[in-house]
């Protein structure tokens, strides 16, 4: 039985053409306002695949109990939104690691996601090798109800559809700040107790990430980042993946 951890709003064994933050509504309307700049970045309407694996996860396919695997945990950056799949950033890490990379992103996710995404795959029976984790905006948070509309976890942020008080109280940046030191030691002391190399940056920063995000705006919906960033992301991750661990790996 699927674990509670892993009880997404996404699809499972899924092939779909479209997902939220790139939606075919969306792209008509990029196509009659922006026509030239989706025909230069070569975009069309069957440019992307979005394949969900047996998890809810974009993966071709589910990972496998036996091998150890890079688990990429993020947010719509790591998801790939708008980009094909070998496309997304972690890609670009791939030559440099022999252990297969497993993409547990979740679009429009919070940190304490990537937490719990963390605990119910290895739940489930995954090895883990190394995490890369591109922190999702921590301004966001989550809850669990199965009793609101979807029984499954749901992302709470400024432009979800909850009461407003409850987004008032779950959105103080005092509670979202103690979360997020709680969310990020936890992962830190889960990696370490399990011997898994870690390596994480945020996207919310004030640094060259941050930046490449905000002036790439190149992916098939015209607001994340296309395939020239998600190369400096990778590029990115692996040089602090060196600095921490060397380059033996």
């Amino acid at each position: 039985m699927e674990t509670l951890y892993l009880r997404n709003r996404s699809p499972k064994n899924k092939l779909l053409k479209w997902w939220p933050g790139d939606t075919k509504e969306k792209f008509m309307e990029n196509r009659k306002f922006h026509y030239d700049l989706l025909k230069h970045n070569g975009w069309d309407a069957h440019s992307i695949d979005y394949q969900f694996d047996a998890y809810g996860f974009r993966n071709d396919q589910s990972f496998d109990k036996v091998q150890k695997y890079n688990l990429v945990l993020g947010c719509s950056h790591s998801f790939g939104i708008g980009v094909r799949n070998k496309d997304i950033w972690y890609n670009y890490l791939k030559p440099h690691f022999k252990e297969p990379f497993y993409n547990g992103s979740v679009a429009g996710c919070s940190p304490s996601t990537c937490l719990r995404t963390l605990k119910g795959l290895m739940q489930e029976g995954m090895k883990i090798k190394r995490v890369f984790l591109f922190i999702p905006d921590r301004s966001r948070t989550e809850i669990y109800n199965p009793d609101f509309r979807w029984d499954a976890w749901n992302t709470v942020a400024w432009w979800t559809d909850h009461d407003k008080n409850l987004i008032k109280y779950l959105l103080d940046e005092n509670y979202l700040s103690y979360q997020y030191e709680t969310i990020m030691d936890n992962l830190e002391l889960t990696c370490q107790k399990h011997k898994i190399q870690y390596v994480f940056h945020p996207t919310d920063g004030s640094d060259e990430i941050d930046m490449m995000i905000s002036n790439d705006r190149r992916a098939r919906d015209l607001e994340h980042p296309g395939k020239d960033a998600h190369k400096q992301i990778g590029e990115f991750f692996y040089d602090k993946y060196c600095q921490r661990y060397s380059s033996n790996t």
